[in-house]
């Protein structure tokens, strides 16, 4: 069962909106925008004509916190239909802020943006080690914090995913968010598109540091040459700080050459039968035997639709590790 608890922030008035939506369309993507949630009415028991811009609604279904958000837009057709948009906290980091941090965790740069920008967070589940400082001018403060957590991968190879865990920013991994389901043969696979691409893969890191003592570059290369001579010379360039040992920037490189070094398989399926544990950010077990691999995929969008009283879905996912 759906339940689409909104209250006006004017009057504190509250609806459920589930017994007078025809629609809803929750749409979750893991990075760069806000989820967001598309309910249609056919009613005029609700006056939505006054200022009620940000007012917050919450989604459950089957009595599982599923989205927490605030009015962002409001249609209203002649013939009397009214479309509502509800974007969650996310929607707030995308607009540009200045930020400067020196000596810092991932923990703590997330913590700060999120309080000097009035948001709520939850549980930050990521390393403590302090990351290069932080000068950031005129920039999305969603892309500061991605930028964060590339560094994290980089430097540790734990993959981070932020998102609005009914209205806590929260970080972890996909590991700790694993599916209980298996996607296969006969199972959510009934319609699909398989792609694999080497169009963003690199076979070769190469990392430069300016030496101001010696003022000469100082080049370091990491290469599969086995992969060259598959694919041909595929480079990933990089400049990389200049008060970064030795030691450190081998890491860096044998990282990145791990992460870049191999095609990226992604899965596009639809599913009339649809499921909301099916998540932006979540990780799930695909063995499907048409497309001739195994492993855990992480789920980079979903679209969930209830209509008719029927809920259908939209995933997409890409290969986290192969088994």
């Amino acid at each position: 069962m759906m339940e689409l608890f909104y209250q006006n922030n004017n009057t504190g008035a509250g609806w459920d909106l589930a017994s007078v939506a025809t629609s809803a369309s929750l749409k979750t993507m893991m990075r760069g925008a806000a989820w967001s949630l598309e309910i249609k009415l056919n009613t005029t028991d609700i006056d939505f004509k006054s200022d009620q811009y940000g007012s917050p609604l919450a989604m459950k279904i089957d009595n599982k916190e599923v989205f927490f958000g605030y009015l962002t837009k409001v249609k209203r057709s002649k013939n009397g239909h009214i479309t509502l948009t509800f974007h969650d906290q996310i929607k707030y980091l995308l607009q540009n802020i200045n930020f400067v941090g020196k000596n810092k965790s991932c923990s703590d740069i997330v913590t700060t943006i999120c309080n000097d920008l009035d948001l709520t967070t939850g549980v930050i589940n990521a390393p403590g080690n302090q990351l290069k400082p932080q000068l950031k001018e005129d920039k999305k403060a969603l892309d500061i914090i991605q930028e964060v957590l590339d560094e994290v991968l980089v430097a540790t190879g734990i993959f981070l995913v932020l998102w609005d865990k009914f209205g806590e920013l929260t970080i972890d991994t996909p590991a700790n968010l694993p599916i209980q389901y298996i996607i296969g043969d006969g199972s959510f696979l009934t319609d699909f598109d398989f792609e694999g691409t080497i169009e963003d893969s690199s076979n070769i890191i190469k990392l430069v540091q300016e030496n101001k003592e010696t003022k000469k570059r100082e080049v370091y290369i990491f290469k599969d040459s086995k992969n060259i001579q598959k694919w041909g010379i595929l480079q990933h360039y990089k400049k990389v700080d200049e008060k970064m040992n030795s030691a450190q920037i081998e890491q860096m490189g044998d990282m990145l050459l791990k992460l870049k070094n191999q095609p990226k398989k992604t899965i596009t399926l639809k599913s009339d039968i649809g499921d909301i544990a099916f998540l932006a950010g979540h990780s799930v077990y695909v063995d499907c035997k048409e497309l001739g691999n195994k492993g855990w995929y992480i789920i980079d969008e979903s679209t969930h639709t209830f209509e008719s009283g029927k809920h259908s879905m939209e995933i997409k996912l890409y290969l986290a590790g192969e088994s």
